[in-house]
């Protein structure tokens, strides 16, 4: 870029580029020897990179903030290896080197955070269940190639039962895996004690977040046949994961670049955590409570 925030330069990195000249340059020769670029203009102060952007139309030319404001989506960041990465740096003169040579030192970080979930334990009462389905709540369908948030609002479902289940105007194909999983046949719980695990090593969702901190979503785990010695088979029922705690403090907001791990035998529940409805938040009451006097009644007596 130059002074302007203008684009004087871009060149595409990939796996069979080999010309240099025409703006393309292979991986291998960053990530082994480096590649120097030559015969840049004064004008030139800033590098910016942007890695794994699979939407059609990134800008190329013009100003930087095309670039830094252009919309990815949350179903494109499925795949931990190709989630969205944006990093910048300025030049600095090369240490010992000659007036015209410079470097620039970028942290090419991801725009994403990432919820992993190993399995799902049984506690109390419950004697058998399965897992129909995995999905994320309260998360943004949208950001800024450079990890802005601002200006997307959150996707929030709320406790609509019906809408956590395959294909659904909520929750339409496009996002699974990204955002959710679904089993049409589903994953029985086995074992003691009882729990249910993942077809992969894990469940794994990848949500927009910024690097100062952002919205913490929310986890809906739908069971079904849900079995309870007290009570036979519930049906369907839905577990709700409202937040997160790390070293028994709550978590305030989720990080672009940390990866949550709710490890093996982190998440237990009994049928008391298990709802009809998914997202049912607790409630607040206030309560008050006048103390009754006695009530004096004069009688007579009558023989």
């Amino acid at each position: 870029m130059d002074g302007q925030n203008q684009i004087y330069k871009y060149f595409t990195l990939s796996e069979d580029a080999t010309d240099l000249e025409n703006g393309k340059i292979k991986l291998s020769e960053i990530t082994g020897a480096g590649v120097a670029f030559t015969e840049i203009p004064r004008a030139v102060v800033s590098i910016h990179v942007v890695g794994n952007c699979q939407a059609a139309g990134l800008p190329t030319t013009g100003a930087i903030t095309d670039v830094q404001n252009f919309v990815v989506k949350v179903e494109d960041q499925g795949d931990i290896s190709a989630v969205n990465l944006y990093g910048s740096g300025g030049l600095v003169l090369r240490e010992g080197g000659a007036a015209n040579e410079f470097t620039s030192t970028i942290s090419l970080k991801p725009t994403v955070a990432r919820i992993e979930l190993a399995d799902i334990t049984a506690d109390g009462n419950v004697t058998a269940f399965k897992v129909a389905g995995i999905f994320v709540d309260f998360y943004h369908k949208q950001a800024a190639v450079n990890g802005a948030l601002t200006s997307f609002p959150i996707a929030s479902i709320g406790p609509e039962a019906d809408a956590f289940a395959d294909n659904t105007t909520q929750y339409p194909s496009t996002l699974k895996p990204a955002i959710y999983d679904w089993y049409s046949s589903e994953i029985e719980a086995t074992g003691t004690p009882l729990l249910a695990k993942p077809t992969l090593a894990v469940w794994g969702y990848n949500v927009f977040a910024t690097a100062a901190g952002s919205t913490i979503p929310r986890i809906i785990i739908r069971l079904e046949n849900v079995t309870t010695t007290a009570d036979g088979d519930l049906g369907t029922r839905f577990l709700t994961i409202k937040g997160f705690t790390v070293d028994s403090t709550p978590l305030t907001a989720l990080k672009a670049g940390e990866v949550y791990k709710i490890a093996t035998g982190d998440l237990v529940f009994d049928e008391a955590d298990t709802a009809v409805i998914p997202n049912e938040d607790a409630i607040d009451v206030e309560v008050s409570v006048s103390l009754a006097t006695w009530k004096v009644v004069s009688v007579k007596p009558e023989l």
